[in-house]
């Protein structure tokens, strides 16, 4: 290594290693590789952005991008496109309606285990049997606590699995009609809602008021859960402007506790 010398007592004067041409490029290129991750883990997250809306009472329209949900048809690409033309991201209200469902079902004690019927839960709904090997060793380190960013990404986590399901059990379905059963599904289980009268109206694709009747029935003993169950007919049966107006509401409800404030720093 080429050393400079001191001029008053000609003694040289070693350079610091981290400031070598290799060190240095090194670490430009590890701060622009985590930016780069950062940003993509970001851009999944349809709530990330929503402390600072276009609109102080409504949330603004997201590109939802080709990373949502998986292997998705062309077809299915089209039906995002045309929603995203419209002016609608329906992604995002499904995440914000079930975020409020599911957030003030717990009253703010989302963040630390809690009993969800008999078994033990975490987060938005998420019963920790259920959750991956990788999602029980963070809960059981972290003392049965999770901070508002992992338990947004439980909550994604769930609807990609849930959705794998659907596309299976329903692969005639459109995307919105997707979304509306991941909702239902997600809230009251997957199990219970193979096993209900309503999945042969699914299976069927009906859109009559007797498939209405059905869906309005399931997991409805609350005024929080019927406020779900119209918002997800609405979104079953395309009425994206309805579907809306049910997200701005969740939207407004989770505003009001502070949610979207602390986003940015979990």
């Amino acid at each position: 290594m080429k050393q400079d010398y001191n001029i008053e007592n000609s003694q040289p004067v070693k350079q610091s290693p981290f400031l070598t041409p290799k060190f240095v490029g090194a670490a430009v290129i590890t701060v622009l590789s985590y930016n780069y991750i950062a940003d993509n883990l970001r851009a999944r997250d349809p709530l990330a952005d929503t402390d600072t809306p276009q609109d102080d009472e409504q949330f603004s329209v997201l590109d939802m991008g080709s990373n949502i949900g998986t292997d998705n048809s062309d077809q299915e690409k089209r039906e995002i496109t045309k929603a995203d033309e419209q002016g609608h991201n329906l992604f995002k209200y499904v995440m914000c309606e079930t975020k409020r469902r599911e957030a003030m079902g717990r009253r703010g004690k989302e963040l630390t285990s809690y009993l969800d019927g008999d078994s033990p839960a975490i987060g938005y709904g998420n019963r920790i049997k259920y959750l991956s090997q990788e999602w029980q060793r963070i809960v059981e380190e972290q003392n049965y606590r999770v901070t508002e960013d992992q338990a947004r990404r439980m909550m994604y986590e769930t609807f990609e699995s849930l959705e794998k399901t659907i596309k299976s059990e329903l692969p005639h379905l459109q995307r919105h009609e997707i979304w509306a059963v991941q909702s239902l599904a997600y809230n009251w289980g997957m199990g219970n809602l193979k096993r209900s009268v309503l999945w042969q109206h699914l299976k069927d694709n009906n859109k009559t008021q007797a498939a209405k009747g059905a869906w309005m029935q399931c997991h409805a003993g609350t005024r929080n859960h019927k406020t779900s169950r119209r918002f997800e007919w609405a979104l079953w049966m395309g009425d994206f402007d309805t579907a809306k107006k049910y997200a701005d509401d969740a939207y407004k409800a989770l505003k009001n506790r502070g949610d979207f404030k602390h986003y940015k720093n979990n």
